[in-house]
């Protein structure tokens, strides 16, 4: 002990340098389980997704720039019936091709939002969040389930706003009443690209469709409802800024951006708002804008670009 201590005051340059090397030889050997390193080659690879939506845009393009979703992190339900001894390597993997936010944008992909993000606003991220909703009968037979039955739903006119043309979305719905696996609000007005439906569909794909189900568990779906990046309106709603609004007047107007009309879910229309050709516009002194509103409505939005 006395040695060493001598020793250190004589060569404290190189005791440090002796210190940090055994330190991080420590760690290294008491961590390397949990550290993974792959080749670059491996991030730089086209993934299926990715391959599948240049496909369908080369197929059918959008009018304008877009922007892609992913639910919230979830991993194939085969994995928790069989063991890997490589199972870090495996979610990576999975991660890539199934284009978690930051390994899709080395692919030039623009996401919504991100879920690993702690910064987005209150009021922003309140705009995408879901709740638990009763399910009309058209619905419910596209879901499988009851008419009535309540299942969590995203409020899919938000998406479709932001400009949302395609879904990342499991396979599996887990009772369509987790977050991370509840795509029901996804369903309408879209239509899968990947996998390909024909080679899944039918009783003689079954074998093929429960092991995709159990291995792969993802799907792409194309938004037929998405609004462009940018259009021209010509009407709006002039409101109080939101500052100024109550709490259960600011929920009630996100609601109604982010829901929409209510006839899905079998309620009463919460608005006949299109906002396709109407905005919301917030002002302290509304009638200072009044004069600039048109007296005749307009019937469609105007393109951009």
């Amino acid at each position: 002990m006395a040695g060493n201590y001598c020793c250190s005051r004589r060569y404290p340059a190189q005791a440090g340098l002796a210190a940090l090397c055994l330190v991080t030889i420590d760690l290294t050997l008491a961590n390397a389980g949990l550290v993974i390193t792959i080749p670059q080659t491996d991030f730089e690879q086209m993934p299926e997704v990715v391959q599948a939506i240049r496909a369908a845009e080369r197929a059918n393009p959008s009018p304008g720039p877009f922007r892609i979703h992913r639910l919230a992190s979830w991993v194939p339900v085969g994995w928790s019936e069989a063991g890997s001894t490589q199972r870090l390597r495996d979610l990576v993997d999975w991660e890539i091709n199934t284009l978690q936010p930051r390994f899709g944008v080395v692919h030039g992909m623009s996401y919504l939002l991100s879920d690993e993000s702690e910064t987005v606003g209150a009021d922003y991220g309140r705009v995408f969040q879901p709740s638990f909703r009763s399910v009309n009968d058209r619905i419910a037979t596209l879901l499988g389930v009851e008419p009535g039955r309540r299942v969590l739903w995203y409020p899919r006119r938000a998406f479709d706003l932001w400009g949302t043309r395609y879904f990342i979305l499991p396979s599996y719905p887990a009772g369509w009443t987790s977050p991370n696996r509840s795509y029901a609000a996804f369903l309408d007005q879209t239509e899968m690209i990947y996998p390909d439906p024909s080679s899944l569909n039918g009783p003689e794909h079954r074998q093929k469709r429960e092991g995709w189900l159990k291995a792969s568990d993802v799907q792409v779906r194309r938004n037929m409802a998405a609004f462009p990046r940018a259009w021209v309106v010509h009407q709006a709603r002039l409101i109080r800024p939101l500052d100024q609004l109550t709490t259960a007047a600011r929920n009630a107007l996100l609601d109604r951006l982010g829901h929409g009309d209510g006839d899905i879910h079998g309620e009463p229309r919460l608005s006949n708002l299109d906002l396709r050709t109407e905005a919301y516009v917030e002002t302290d002194h509304p009638e200072s804008l009044a004069a600039y509103l048109p007296v005749l409505p307009f019937l469609s939005a105007r393109p951009v670009e």
